[in-house]
């Protein structure tokens, strides 16, 4: 590490073991990435600053109920019936959005004592992206549209 640490780099305060602090007056860390067809982002904020916790929230967009307008009226019922049953399924303080556009997202939060390195961040993400997977899989099993079966010729890119 430089001799001059801490130093700031982007929104993190880096200590001279290069361990990351989200900076006070900057703005919030956050990041996307694109995982199995779904565009995933991540962002963290303060939070309990007596246990030196920050909380990271994740959201992953899942997928796009199939629309009526496209003869999706049959998959349309098995999203609806996966999603009726979905709230018993998660794990505590998950949740499943159906958006106005009809779009679904997968959310979660999760704390993550500070300061951290890059591994532990990129553990805590990748955390949440296995724990996703079989909810995922039970949508794109139902019928929810995501980005990776529509654009099947874009591979490891993120969809939009």
């Amino acid at each position: 590490m430089p001799r001059d640490a801490p130093f700031v780099l982007g929104p993190f305060t880096v200590d001279a073991r290069g361990r990351l602090r989200p900076t006070d007056d900057g703005p919030l860390p956050a990041f996307s990435l694109c995982w199995r067809g779904c565009t995933v982002e991540v962002a963290l904020r303060q939070g309990d600053a007596a246990a030196d916790v920050a909380v990271m929230a994740l959201r992953a967009g899942a997928g796009r109920v199939p629309s009526t307008a496209t003869g999706g009226s049959i998959g349309r019922a098995a999203v609806f019936a996966a999603l009726a049953g979905m709230p018993g399924l998660l794990p505590p303080g998950w949740r499943v959005l159906l958006l106005p556009d009809h779009r679904l997202e997968l959310t979660a939060e999760a704390g993550l004592a500070m300061p951290a390195t890059v591994a532990e961040l990129l553990c805590a993400v990748t955390g949440f992206l296995l724990a996703a997977a079989p909810y995922l899989d039970l949508f794109g099993e139902a019928g929810v549209e995501t980005a990776g079966r529509e654009d099947g010729g874009r591979v490891n890119t993120c969809p939009g």
